[in-house]
């Protein structure tokens, strides 16, 4: 007893896709594109924007009247750093001098006594002493050779001083 075989189902056909719809190309590509987010915002702080840089004035000329931080002088000479050579102090200058006495009346010299040449009449060095009892005075207009040691004082770079170790007049 067999029963008849059931009837296939009937087939349904699928049912068409929707078309996609279609869209016109951005004109620009940041038309659609969201603003970025604010990394300000989520902290509570909030955007200072630049100082406007003033016009005309170079940066070379406001060098001139400002004076640089330590830390800025302290960059520039680690940029500049090279190899220390230890090489010692540099020798001292041991020299012999011949020349006139005379007073220096400018302010702005290391010593009040300098040493001119005879003939010129130009300073060939400041003078010197550790010593308060030379008599300067009796010594003005006089020539005189001194031996001691030449060096550059550290505030005046290019003016010689004699520091005197021996002083002795010439008898002419």
């Amino acid at each position: 007893v067999f029963a008849p075989a059931p009837a296939p189902p009937a087939v349904v056909p699928p049912a068409p896709a929707p078309e996609p719809v279609k869209v016109a190309p951005p004109a620009a590509l940041t038309e659609n594109v969201p603003p970025p987010a604010d990394p300000y915002a989520s902290s509570g702080r909030f955007k200072i924007e630049p100082e406007p840089q003033p016009r005309g004035v170079g940066a070379w000329f406001k060098g001139l009247f400002s004076r640089k931080s330590a830390a800025e002088k302290s960059k520039a000479a680690a940029a500049v750093a090279r190899p220390a050579v230890d090489e010692g102090p540099p020798p001292l200058r041991i020299v012999t001098r011949e020349g006139v006495v005379a007073r220096s009346w400018n302010v702005q010299t290391p010593s009040d006594w300098a040493l001119q040449d005879a003939e010129s009449g130009r300073v060939i060095n400041y003078l010197w002493a550790t010593s308060t009892n030379i008599p300067w005075a009796t010594l003005k207009g006089r020539a005189i050779v001194v031996t001691g040691e030449e060096a550059l004082d550290v505030r005046w770079p290019n003016t010689p001083v004699l520091k005197i170790e021996t002083l002795k007049t010439v008898d002419e």
